[in-house]
């Protein structure tokens, strides 16, 4: 388990987010390749009892924390159906996903995650971030910067735009509108890049952009959970996370651009001339 010199509270709650991330893991690898129950939540794609199990298990796990501290998790923002909108303003706020990338998770690929990050004062202080198949944990502190498996992290030093790698991702809205300009950025840019690569998990995608794998993420249609450890992973390891119009990202933007400085400066100036749409939160 990490352990860094920061406050005791920060500790705390990075151990208690080890623990829950640990039991999330557990239900997770116990129900891959095994699930009995896959329904479709509208608009928003799939979710299994393995979803719900570990969202559960995670949730309870973090009550556990001695402040007053709200919960958003994915899953229950859904059931309870009051959206995610009433979150916004509150100041300290665990954001979780229990399983990122479920498509992947239901077809039995390895590319998923669980996310778990935590506001305080209104700022993301803490995100983790944790790989089951592949053990691999990755850890962000606000001010004390980003790891996996307790080894520091650092992003891409390519100089070459010839040389990034990309990532993106699909929303689970399909419409003309979107697709279209989502494969016309991708055209763009895939003509200047090295290639690009989709996990099909956010939260994934963010961490190989904090590894230094990825040079550069773009997605829109977000929502909190899939971004909120992941932006401060990409920001302690040196990266640079704004919304499509170039501005500080923070997670109820709707639209993501994380990288390097350098990926960051020549390909975002394209990104944002066609995104017309450039909605500033979420939806």
């Amino acid at each position: 388990m990490l352990k860094l010199n920061c406050s005791t509270e920060l500790q705390s709650a990075l151990d208690l987010a080890y623990q829950a991330a640990d039991q999330g893991r557990a239900i997770l690898l116990k129900h891959f390749g095994n699930l009995k129950a896959v329904t479709e939540k509208e608009g928003a794609g799939l979710v299994s009892e393995a979803d719900q199990e570990s969202e559960t298990t995670i949730i309870s796990t973090l009550r556990a924390y001695s402040r007053n501290v709200s919960i958003l998790g994915e899953e229950s923002s859904f059931s309870g159906g009051e959206g995610i909108e009433k979150f916004r303003q509150i100041k300290d706020l665990w954001i979780i996903d229990p399983l990122d990338g479920t498509n992947n998770y239901v077809y039995r690929l390895p590319f998923f995650a669980i996310s778990i990050a935590l506001k305080l004062e209104g700022t993301v202080q803490l995100g983790l971030i944790d790989l089951p198949v592949f053990n691999q944990r990755f850890v962000g502190l606000k001010g004390y910067g980003a790891f996996c498996n307790e080894q520091r992290l650092s992003v891409s030093s390519r100089t070459s735009v010839g040389d990034i790698m990309l990532a993106t991702g699909f929303s689970a809205r399909r419409s003309p509108d979107y697709l279209g300009r989502q494969l016309e950025i991708m055209g763009h840019l895939v003509s200047r890049a090295r290639c690009l690569r989709r996990t099909g998990s956010a939260a994934m995608d963010l961490c190989m952009v904090a590894q230094g794998s990825f040079d550069l993420y773009w997605e829109e249609f977000l929502s909190p959970w899939d971004t909120a450890a992941g932006m401060l992973l990409v920001s302690e390891a040196g990266g640079l996370v704004t919304n499509y119009k170039g501005e500080p990202y923070e997670p109820f933007m709707n639209d993501i651009v994380a990288g390097t400085t350098f990926a960051h400066s020549h390909l975002l100036p394209t990104i944002s001339r066609l995104s017309p749409r450039q909605q500033d939160d979420f939806s």
